[in-house]
């Protein structure tokens, strides 16, 4: 199986960042499985209440789901879901005919991220012929116990991760080194190979550095392929032989 990394330019709109998705997806047809980075359709930025609009969103997924249908391509994106008046931050996947299959809400939030989202409660698993996939957001790599425990018994053999997390010497997030130990406990720990897709800029911290850097962690908790830091890229890894391409 190939799977599209894409470190993704981050934009300030929904209709931005929609238009970059849909690119990606299109340009990248020839791939099993695109994924993209949290909040990607909104972006991950302070303006975020007013582009978490139900309709922009709404918009954006149909315009994604007809290129996964025209791409034949199983896409996993993150965006904000309003329901029943509450938001929450959501990673999901829609398949090859266009199809929203599965919703993960994002359950171990930040404080800040309490300010405006809702949290979710549980994690399930997609069974799709590619493979059996769940994920994580962002800092619930922290929450290695509440993981495992979700997932042990439905056994993924694909976790994606999609994050905004900067190395330790960056203002993004200095707790970044704990989050790869963290993730490699929960790869060996499911025996699944985690996979990430971090965002490789900051629209509120320009000058922020160390973003990017998405890595594929093994079964056995070693990191075996990275992308390159800071930079907007699509890496192009094969499960099989653990290649990675970058384009």
């Amino acid at each position: 199986m190939k799977v599209s990394i894409a470190q993704m330019p981050m934009d300030w709109t929904v209709e931005g960042n929609t238009k970059t998705i849909c690119n990606i997806v299109t340009k990248n047809h020839d791939l099993d499985v695109l994924m993209f980075p949290e909040l990607a359709i909104t972006g991950f930025h302070r303006d975020i209440k007013n582009q978490a609009q139900q309709h922009l969103v709404e918009n954006a997924l149909n315009e994604i789901s007809i290129q996964c249908q025209l791409s034949n391509t199983l896409v996993f994106v993150d965006y904000t879901l309003n329901e029943n008046n509450k938001v929450y931050n959501v990673y999901s996947a829609i398949n090859e005919q266009g199809i929203l299959e599965i919703v993960w809400r994002k359950v171990g939030l930040t404080p800040s991220e309490c300010t405006f989202f809702e949290s979710g409660d549980k994690r399930s698993i997609l069974e799709h012929p590619l493979g059996t996939f769940s994920s994580y957001l962002c800092r619930e790599a922290s929450d290695v116990n509440w993981v495992v425990e979700q997932l042990s018994v439905q056994s993924p053999s694909y976790i994606l991760w999609p994050s905004y997390i900067g190395q330790p010497e960056s203002s993004v997030n200095t707790e970044s080194t704990n989050y790869e130990e963290d993730s490699k406990k929960i790869a060996q720990s499911l025996s699944a190979m985690v996979i990430q897709c971090n965002w490789p800029n900051s629209l509120n911290n320009p000058n922020d550095n160390g973003l990017g850097g998405s890595k594929i962690i093994s079964s056995h908790g070693n990191i075996i392929a990275q992308l390159p830091f800071d930079k907007t890229c699509i890496g192009v890894f094969d499960t099989m032989t653990h290649e990675l391409v970058i384009r």
